[in-house]
């Protein structure tokens, strides 16, 4: 065997072995739309069932990861009533001092102790008000929104070319190395079709 078949055999084998590595990684992403070759339809693995994708990717959002009763139990949550309470009683001092204090007759009226009994007693009664509210809020809140219906059209208007950049910024150095791996295991291959090729003569 010649010294060029020992030299070119491996590294060809291992130049085949990054290709298709190479090739079978950007197929998951192109191409976006088919492409038919000698009868073959070429499409991307995420373009193609990305519409499938969006589907599952709903679902599970929707029963593992974020669903309404999540919501209820944060907008249950006392202190939360509490600080949404603070806001509202806050909007409705201003309206009391900026509206009706500026009419020099009712200011006359809500000043002192006349006006602390009215913020107190608006107190009262937003804090005994704001768990209904909350309860009326999210039940209306559930008629209109679809987290899984959400996700999957948020993922089917996602593109394709930023999906394909985000996942190379975060895993580029995973998929180079995939690549060489390719290209590793190629080599390997020839060596070994060096070794039964000089077995058999």
């Amino acid at each position: 065997m010649s010294i060029f078949s020992i030299i070119s055999i491996p590294l060809i084998s291992a130049f085949i072995g990054w290709l298709t590595n190479f090739v079978a990684i950007k197929m998951l992403f192109r191409p976006h739309s088919p492409i038919k070759i000698l009868g073959f339809t070429f499409h991307g693995i995420l373009p193609r069932r990305k519409a499938d994708l969006a589907v599952q990717i709903g679902q599970t959002v929707e029963s593992e990861l974020i669903s309404h009763d999540d919501i209820r139990k944060a907008v249950d949550n006392p202190e939360f009533h509490k600080q949404l309470s603070s806001s509202v009683i806050g909007a409705i001092e201003t309206v009391i001092v900026t509206k009706l204090g500026s009419n020099p007759m009712l200011a006359m009226f809500l000043s002192g102790d006349l006006m602390n009994s009215i913020k107190q007693m608006l107190a009262d009664e937003v804090e005994k008000e704001v768990p209904q509210f909350m309860e009326q809020m999210f039940e209306k809140m559930e008629q209109y929104i679809d987290f899984k219906e959400l996700v999957e059209r948020k993922v089917n208007e996602f593109d394709m070319d930023r999906l394909e950049k985000i996942v190379y910024e975060i895993a580029g150095k995973e998929l180079k190395t995939i690549e060489n791996l390719g290209g590793v295991l190629g080599f390997l291959v020839g060596l070994v079709q060096l070794a039964i090729f000089a077995i058999a003569r």
